[in-house]
C-alpha cells in the first residue's frame, strides 16, 4: 500500500516538473550571473554532482578582475553548505547564491561581512552615505562585488539571508592561461591586546 502511493506521488510529480515552462535566460550587464543548466536531467546525472562539484559559465562586469567579462569556465563546490555550513560562510569565499531580486538567477558574491559585523553600506557612496552603518543580523552575510562601480550587492538589498546560499567558486578552469585555485586571501585583524 505505502509503495503504490510513494510510486503514484512521485510520477504525479515528474509529470508536473515535465509541463513548467522553461523561461530564455537573459544576462544583465550589471550582475554577475551564472547561467541556469541547460538541461536539468544532465545536471543532476553528470559525475560533479557525485562529488559535490560542478562547472559554471561566469558573465558579468561585476567580479572584475577576480573574473573576466565573459568566457570563464569555473568549479563550483556545494557539499560543504550541508556538512561543513561554518567553513562556507567565511571572508573573502566568492560565494554562490540565488539572487534576492530574481530567485531564478545565481549569482556570485564575495563575502565581506559575517552575522554580528558592522559594516559600512557603502564606502562609494553610490547606494548610501558613506557614513551609514548596519549590524549584520543573525543568519546573513554582506556580500559585494569586486567590481563596485558595476555590482549590485549587499549595498542595495542589504543582508543576504545565509539560506539563498548555493556554494563557493573554488577554481577557474578556462581559459587555461588563466587557470588557477582561488584559497581565501583574507586575513582578519582582531581586537589589539593592550599592555
Amino acid at each position: 500500500m505505502h509503495q503504490f502511493c510513494l510510486t503514484r506521488t512521485f510520477t504525479t510529480a515528474v509529470k508536473r516538473l515535465k509541463k513548467v515552462p522553461k523561461t530564455p535566460y537573459k544576462p544583465n550587464p550589471h550582475q554577475h550571473t551564472i547561467p541556469p543548466a541547460p538541461n536539468s536531467t544532465s545536471f543532476w546525472d553528470s559525475k560533479t554532482w557525485k562529488w559535490g562539484l560542478r562547472s559554471l559559465k561566469m558573465t558579468g562586469p561585476s567580479m572584475l578582475p577576480t573574473f573576466g567579462v565573459s568566457g570563464e569556465m569555473c568549479i563550483e563546490e556545494f557539499i560543504t553548505k550541508h556538512l561543513f555550513p561554518a567553513t562556507l560562510f567565511t571572508r573573502g569565499t566568492l560565494l554562490t547564491f540565488h539572487s534576492p531580486l530574481d530567485p531564478d538567477r545565481y549569482v556570485c558574491k564575495r563575502i565581506i561581512g559575517l552575522p554580528g559585523d558592522v559594516i559600512c553600506v557603502d564606502p562609494t557612496g553610490q547606494y548610501a552615505p558613506s557614513d551609514e552603518h548596519v549590524v549584520i543580523p543573525p543568519g546573513h552575510v554582506w556580500v559585494v562585488g569586486d567590481n563596485a562601480a558595476f555590482s549590485r550587492d549587499s549595498r542595495e538589498y542589504g543582508p543576504l539571508p545565509m539560506g539563498l546560499a548555493r556554494g563557493r567558486i573554488v577554481a577557474r578552469i578556462w581559459p587555461p592561461t588563466a587557470s588557477t585555485i582561488f584559497r581565501n586571501p583574507t586575513t582578519y585583524l582582531g581586537e589589539q591586546k593592550q599592555p
